[in-house]
């Protein structure tokens, strides 16, 4: 048995020089995306805005239970005590024209 020679695996070339190029790129991706996440926060906040007037009240449960919970057609079904058909339909478009109705009043 025979013992590894590392000296034929050595890295050669490259230096460790002036790095504030990388640092300065790196520093404008994390400002970049902080503005992306207060862009987000602050549609995140009209949206919550927005589903809070509508009504009556269970078409808003109905937007913030499936656009921000995340809650699927059968659940929202079982939250709201109707067929999931008429959650997704008759409900489901009752409230979205209430989301238009009330965007049209802020423009």
């Amino acid at each position: 048995m025979s013992a590894t020679d590392y000296s034929k695996d050595r890295i050669s070339g490259g230096h460790c020089g002036d790095l504030s190029g990388i640092v300065a790129g790196i520093e404008q991706c994390v400002e970049l995306q902080r503005k992306e996440i207060e862009r987000l926060k602050a549609i995140k906040a009209e949206v919550r805005w927005v589903i809070s007037q509508v009504r009556p009240n269970e078409l808003a449960v109905l937007l913030t239970e499936r656009y921000v919970q995340g809650k699927s057609w059968k659940e929202l079904a079982g939250i709201l005590f109707y067929s999931e058909a008429r959650v997704r339909g008759e409900l489901h478009d009752r409230a979205l024209v209430e989301v238009g109705r009330i965007r049209a009043r802020l423009k």
